[in-house]
């Protein structure tokens, strides 16, 4: 079992930036998406003391505070969360989710995330 917690992750209109260059649109992981991806990298490097990623199933739980009383939608941030993980190595890839229960917990500034992985 892998327990993370990390601050609110942010939105995936935040997470990434894209512009046109030509006739093509160009994406890229904005400031926002670089903080949240440092902050679960240096959570794993430090606090899980764990470099080997899960490679087995996962079952995934994850407990969200809002920052603040706005209205979220409860799917924003899992695109974010996925690929932080992914990015820090938590685990190999997203794939491999095959169970993924989410809880709204309420509001606690600056807001908070913690996930519980277990591999099955």
């Amino acid at each position: 079992m892998v327990e993370l917690q990390l601050t609110y992750p942010p939105s995936v209109n935040d997470y990434y930036k894209k512009w046109c260059q030509g006739p093509a649109v160009k994406v890229a992981i904005d400031k926002a998406g670089s903080a949240f991806r440092a902050e679960v990298l240096r959570f794993k490097l430090v606090d899980l003391h764990n470099p080997k990623p899960l490679a087995g199933r996962i079952s995934m739980e994850i407990e969200l505070w809002k920052p603040d009383r706005r209205k979220r939608d409860i799917d924003n941030p899992l695109k974010c969360l996925f690929d932080a993980l992914t990015y820090a190595q938590v685990w190999l890839d997203d794939e491999q989710v095959d169970c993924l229960l989410m809880h709204k917990r309420g509001v606690e500034s600056p807001g908070k995330t913690i996930i519980t992985l277990r591999e099955i």
